[in-house]
Parts: structure tokens; C-alpha cells; sequence
């Protein structure tokens, strides 16, 4: 961990930050309570439960990134194993919590004996540890790299043995959630207090970050770590404030530290081939998710997708780099593995999001590339069967459709299987988007009458304001589908039958419609 990059990459990017603090965040235990951190590791649980919560802390671990946590976040950490009795913290702990630790040890009921002597007769006992359950083929390679971490991990937990093991080591309240690929255990003798909000939790872990990231200079990787997480989660929650006062301070760092411009950003060449520790020195080891989380950003308050097309492509890069230098040290990094599948896939919905209507006389074919790279995309990291991928190249078969490139919308649809799945899995959208399609010369009219009349018999059930506009183009597609196989007669008829019982039931018809009908 602290050579040749590792150290590094840790800080400024992988360290699981919110894995490590949301456990602490469930709980609502106020100041003054008592934790003990049983394989702390740099102890950033720590430093949230004595900084933002208030509560008084030690740490226990024997690792040399324990010793490098506790000078560069003035921590109390004890750089030793647990003993197998450790009769001074018997009862003394309001909370005791051991996060990726159980694994390591080769006897977890006397691991656990040990926690729960530790634990105040009210106290609470936290576990994290990886969840053997998510062992599968499809698993993300980062994840399934950290779930199995031969030579390093010696008994793996799932959720029905964690239960039973905490259960026989006298604790009658036990809650387990999952976190990526990690169970998350919560146990006491007595009844557990409820889960808050997981808004308020991620309130609480975005102020958290943000006072650390004040804390430190740009020259520190501490700073990357905590600012760089910081920008995502103010991304998610929607607080663009926050986000556009992080990103400032980011882009500042860059030219400082790296004279990197965020604003107009690049890659160095050397990083293509260069070890991890030599990326160090070039870029913030977190240069993906900081031009991926800008990017989401200035989507999310509205701004133009085919602006967000080069950041994106260049997020995904950066990305996969990073990845090829880690691998180079027999290593994985699933965060990198998640946020580069992400950077690639919103790329490509910009990319055809700034597709032009096709002209008498444009080119088809850079739309049937991006076709082609959509039908190319891989799974999302940890999804099968209808993932991810799925819902993104569906939402550009409508994009594609929306925009009259029927050609690339076609080679989609010939590519992926979901154009051709089950109606609801599909969505309204991506329905209405496949009659329009089947509308077209060469196309199939009767497709389109069936997703029409679908659509239409739908929407008439859901009678939503909303979905007016749309079941009244699902009708005019019915009509114009049997018309085109020549059905004018019924086409008349169900324009009859439609706004007469519409107009009956109050709801204003276009009058192309009703003068149609």
C-alpha cells in the first residue's frame, strides 16, 4: 500500500469513502459516544465519527497504512493486532465496528467473541465484510479482484451465516444491508434503532467531506481524495451550488499542482504506458471521475449534451489508463471500472443526442457508427439480463428515432435484443419509438398498429395530463398503420370510437382528430 503508487491511488481515489462512513451515518448515537475501530486501516470511518459526529474513538490495526492515517489525520490508532482477550476495553465502547476485517481472521466466531466483549451492555456492533453471495461470473472484475483477494481473505460471509454467527454470539438484533459488494451487519442485545433517510445520511456524508476537503492543500492527496468524492456526491444530490464551488477548487488544484486546465482538459501522452506511480505525478489519479462528475454537473443544470461529449470520451480514457496501470501491479479497481462504463455509456447518448434531422443529401454514417459503438457497449459492471446497457441503448433508439436517423435507428434495433422485449420492460418511449420507426417507408404497419393500440389502450387506463400529448400521437399512428394496410374503414372507426368516448369523458380532442373522426 505505500509504494509505487498505491498509496496514492488509495487517498486520491479508491478508498471507499462513503462505504466507510455511511455504516456510522445509520446511527444515531450523538456526542461523546464511545467507537472502537477494529481494522481501521487509514481510518477514515474514524476521523468522520470524532470530526463530524463528535464521538470519542480508537483505532486497532497493525498495517503500515494505519501508522500513515493516523500522523496525516492526527488520529488515535493503535498499530497492533486485537488480542485474543483484551480485558481493559471489556464494556467500554458504545459502538464497536470492524469494517473489511472479519475476512482476514481464520477463526470469526472468536473474532466476534472478542467485538461484542468490547460492546457496553447497550452498545452496537458493526460488520462489513464481503458478501459471498455476489461470487458470479458476471460480477464486475474490480469487485470480484476484492471479493476474493487470494492469500488475503480466509473465510467469506454470506448473509445467512454472518446472521447466525452474530446471532450465537449473543446478539438477538441483528440487520444486514448490502452496499455494493459488501454485506453491512448491525447487531445488538437490545432492539436496534430505525435507519434514517438515506438522503439525510448522504447530506451528512457530503458536509463531511466537504470540511476535510478544506483541511488540506492541494499538494496532498488527501485533498483529491476528499474533494474529488465530494464533487460526485454533490452531483447526485442535486446540490449544484456545492458542486460548482468544489469544481472551482479543482480546477484551481489542477493548475496548480499538475497545470492541468479542467476547463479545457487533455491527456498527457505518457500516460498511456506510464506505471501508476509516474501517473501520480502527471495527473490527479481521480482526472476520470473529476471530468465525468463536471460533466454530469453541467447536465444536470441543463446544459446542452453535444457540449458534454468530448469530456465524457476523455473521462473514459483517463479511466481506462488508470485501470491499465493498476492492472500492471496485479491489482483491480471497481470504481474505476463503474465510473469508466459510465463516462463511455452518457458519451455515447451525447453523441447521438447531438445528431442533426438528416438532410436530402447527409450522411448517414457517422450515426451508424455511433450505432455501431452502442451495440458494441459491454454490460454494465455487476448488471445481466436487462441492465444498464439496456436502458441506455434503448433511450438512444428513441433519440435516434426522435431525430429521423432511421438508418442508424434500425441497425440498433437489428442489434439489441431489448428493442424486441416485452412492452413494459421497453417503456412508453422506447414503444411509441418503435411504431414511429415501423411507420416508415419499408417498415411494418402492422407493428406499429399493435405498439400503437398498446400504447393507446395504456395511456386511455393510466388518463394522465401528462400522457395526453402522447395517446393522442399513439392514435393518429393506429390510424395512419391502418391505413397503410388499407383498413380505412376501421381506421375510421376507432378515430370515431376514441374521441367520442374521450370528448365524453371530458378531455379536450385535437381538432385534427375530431374533424379526422
Amino acid at each position: 500500500m505505500l509504494s509505487r503508487g498505491r498509496a496514492a491511488l488509495y487517498l486520491q481515489h479508491g478508498a471507499g469513502l462513503a462505504q466507510l462512513i455511511r455504516p456510522i451515518a445509520s446511527l444515531p448515537h450523538g456526542s461523546g459516544t464511545r467507537l472502537l475501530d477494529i481494522g481501521c486501516g487509514f481510518g477514515f470511518g474514524l476521523d468522520y465519527a470524532i470530526r463530524a459526529r463528535g464521538w470519542t474513538g480508537l483505532g486497532i490495526d497493525p498495517a503500515g497504512i494505519a501508522a500513515l492515517g493516523a500522523r496525516r489525520l492526527g488520529l488515535p490508532i493503535e498499530q497492533r493486532l486485537l488480542g485474543d482477550d483484551e480485558p481493559a476495553m471489556r464494556g467500554a465502547f458504545d459502538v464497536v465496528m470492524a469494517a473489511e476485517t472479519i475476512e482476514h481472521v481464520p477463526d470469526p466466531a472468536a473474532f466476534v467473541r472478542i467485538l461484542v466483549s468490547a460492546m457496553a451492555e447497550a452498545g452496537v456492533l458493526v460488520l462489513t465484510t464481503p458478501d459471498a453471495d455476489a461470487i458470479r461470473p458476471q460480477a464486475p472484475k474490480g469487485q470480484l479482484a476484492g471479493l476474493l483477494s487470494p492469500g488475503l481473505h480466509v473465510v467469506l460471509q454470506s448473509e445467512h451465516s454472518l446472521r447466525r454467527l452474530l446471532g450465537e454470539a449473543g446478539l438477538g438484533h441483528v440487520r444486514i444491508s448490502r452496499d455494493g459488494g459488501a454485506l453491512v451487519a448491525t447487531a445488538s442485545r437490545v432492539a436496534l434503532p430505525p435507519v434514517p433517510e438515506a438522503a439525510d445520511m448522504a447530506r451528512a456524508l457530503l458536509a463531511h467531506l466537504v470540511v476535510r476537503a478544506r483541511a488540506f492543500t492541494p499538494e496532498d492527496d488527501l485533498f483529491w481524495g476528499f474533494a474529488g468524492r465530494a464533487l460526485l456526491e454533490a452531483v447526485n444530490a442535486g446540490a449544484w451550488e456545492v458542486a460548482d464551488d468544489l469544481l472551482a477548487r479543482l480546477q484551481a488544484a489542477c493548475r496548480q499542482r499538475f497545470a492541468i486546465d479542467l476547463a479545457r482538459p487533455g491527456l498527457f501522452e505518457e500516460t498511456a504506458s506510464c506505471s501508476l506511480e509516474r501517473m501520480a505525478v502527471l495527473t490527479p489519479l481521480n482526472l476520470g471521475g473529476l471530468l465525468y462528475g463536471e460533466a454530469m454537473l453541467r447536465l444536470g443544470q441543463g446544459g446542452a449534451r453535444a457540449e458534454q461529449v468530448q469530456r465524457l470520451a476523455l473521462a473514459a480514457e483517463a479511466l481506462r489508463r488508470l485501470g491499465r496501470a493498476v492492472a500492471a501491479l496485479g491489482m483491480a479497481d471497481p470504481m474505476s471500472e463503474a465510473l469508466g462504463w459510465a463516462a463511455e455509456a452518457e458519451g455515447l447518448l451525447c453523441a447521438v443526442s447531438a445528431l442533426p434531422r438528416p438532410g436530402a443529401q447527409s450522411d448517414p454514417a457517422p450515426a451508424c457508427e455511433l450505432a455501431r459503438r452502442l451495440m458494441a457497449l459491454p454490460p454494465a459492471p455487476g448488471d445481466d439480463g436487462f441492465g444498464r446497457r439496456e436502458v441506455v441503448r434503448l433511450q438512444a433508439f428513441v433519440t435516434l428515432v426522435n431525430a429521423a436517423q432511421y438508418e442508424a435507428a434500425r441497425k440498433l434495433r437489428s442489434g439489441c435484443a431489448e428493442c424486441d422485449a416485452p412492452r413494459v420492460q421497453q417503456g412508453q418511449d422506447a414503444v411509441y419509438a418503435r411504431a414511429m420507426l415501423a411507420l416508415q417507408p419499408g417498415g411494418d404497419p402492422d407493428g406499429a398498429r399493435h405498439d400503437f393500440s398498446w400504447l393507446r389502450l395504456r395511456l386511455t387506463a393510466a388518463r394522465q395530463a401528462a400522457f395526453m400529448p402522447m395517446l393522442w400521437s399513439a392514435l393518429r399512428g393506429e390510424a395512419q398503420a391502418l391505413v397503410l394496410l388499407q383498413l380505412e374503414s376501421e381506421a375510421s372507426l376507432l378515430l370515431e370510437t376514441v374521441t367520442c368516448a374521450m370528448a365524453e369523458a371530458g378531455e379536450a380532442v385535437p381538432s385534427d382528430l375530431r374533424n379526422a373522426a
